[in-house]
């Protein structure tokens, strides 16, 4: 049998199964204040992108929770507007038991005025189901794209929703903040004047950095969004020997040996934590360097929303426009692109984000000259 015949008949098994236990749960209904339910189960960069929204959405007396990835459940964790709880994507995709038990807790909810799932790149059943099981009189998506489902999918699932937003022009390309934006004026039914992502924290940690350091943030969510050691190393010579910086290299835990790679290279004082910070002390060391170095990721919105000075880019050429780069009048970031993506800048604009991933130039034709040049003409110390 097909594996997306087997995902699918899983899907609608784990669903058949809690639906019906639910009716044996109704008694312990999540009672208390009404609540807005806003479902987001995708990357830290998304959430990045829509969680200065949340807070508008406040009423006296109405409960917001959101259920997000559990990736960036420690972001999450620190905003007092919300409620904040976490979905394992990977168990709910994929043990029977997991699911079962997150869709059952779902039906539990009571009091429940409407569910938001706010992303473009809606998933399907995969995802969907979570928003189906909800007892609530008003849900409400975008139509969306079908870069994670097919046009069948989507056509199936737009029936679980009572109002969906469209965008006005087909193939309209709308920088994400700006997407989500329009989401909320739309669920709101007002003008939002917010321009820009922020963040707050305030530093706690005590770190020892050093006084004036570069940050190479070498991590990524996916392989082909990875700029290769050897690039950072150079990179990180030239800003050691042009200005004087200290490097500290940071990532995640599966970045640690390319971080030792180029830890071994690189001459003289720099700190190595790839592998060893928590996303809030990410914050501090973000918000205190003077220039970042990153992989196209979560990194550089967080950066951005700290009003970082200098932020730079490598990039690998997925979902131009969208994601990236940030509109021109962010003057502080830098995008680093492959040669090939200026040819025919509007077309590929498009085709990257109808294929997500697929075929995208490889990043490692991005050479250190490349980066550097850009540096060069754009930094500001």
């Amino acid at each position: 049998m097909p594996k997306i015949v087997t995902r699918f008949f899983f899907y609608k098994i784990s669903y058949f199964v809690a639906r019906m236990l639910s009716f044996f749960y109704r008694g312990l209904g999540r009672r208390g204040n009404e609540k807005i339910i806003i479902f987001r189960p995708d990357a830290i960069g998304d959430y990045l992108l829509f969680q200065n929204f949340i807070p508008l959405v406040k009423k006296d007396n109405v409960e917001i929770i959101l259920v997000g990835n559990s990736k960036w459940m420690e972001l999450a964790g620190v905003n007092e507007s919300f409620t904040y709880e976490s979905i394992d994507r990977v168990k709910f995709s994929r043990d029977f038991f997991y699911r079962v038990k997150f869709l059952l807790n779902a039906s539990c909810y009571s009091n429940v005025q409407a569910v938001l799932y706010p992303c473009y790149s809606r998933e399907g059943v995969v995802f969907e189901d979570f928003v189906r099981i909800i007892s609530s009189s008003r849900k409400v998506a975008w139509f969306g794209d079908t870069v994670n489902h097919s046009k069948i999918s989507r056509y199936f699932t737009s029936k679980i929703y009572t109002d969906l937003y469209s965008d006005s022009k087909k193939d309209c390309i709308v920088f994400e903040f700006y997407r989500n934006r329009m989401f909320f004026s739309s669920f709101l039914g007002k003008d939002i004047n917010i321009d820009k992502p922020t963040i707050s924290f305030t530093p706690s940690y005590n770190m020892k950095l050093p006084e004036k350091y570069a940050l190479l943030f070498i991590g990524a969510s996916t392989s082909i969004r990875k700029w290769s050691p050897s690039g950072f190393s150079e990179t990180a010579s030239y800003l050691k020997n042009k200005f004087g910086l200290d490097i500290v290299l940071c990532g995640g835990q599966d970045d640690v040996l390319e971080g030792e790679l180029i830890s071994d290279s690189i001459k003289g004082t720099h700190l190595n934590l790839v592998g060893k910070t928590t996303q809030l002390e990410l914050l501090e060391i973000i918000s205190s360097s003077v220039i970042l170095i990153s992989n196209e990721t979560a990194i550089p919105h967080i950066a951005m929303a700290l009003d970082h000075p200098n932020v730079f880019v490598i990039y690998n050429g997925s979902h131009y426009g969208r994601f990236v780069p940030y509109p021109e009048n962010f003057k502080n970031y830098h995008l680093i692109t492959h040669p090939s993506i200026h040819a025919d800048l509007n077309s590929y604009k498009i085709n990257s984000n109808k294929r997500g991933f697929n075929d995208n130039p490889n990043i490692n034709d991005i050479s250190s000259s490349d980066v550097i040049s850009i540096i060069e003409s754009k930094v500001s110390l």
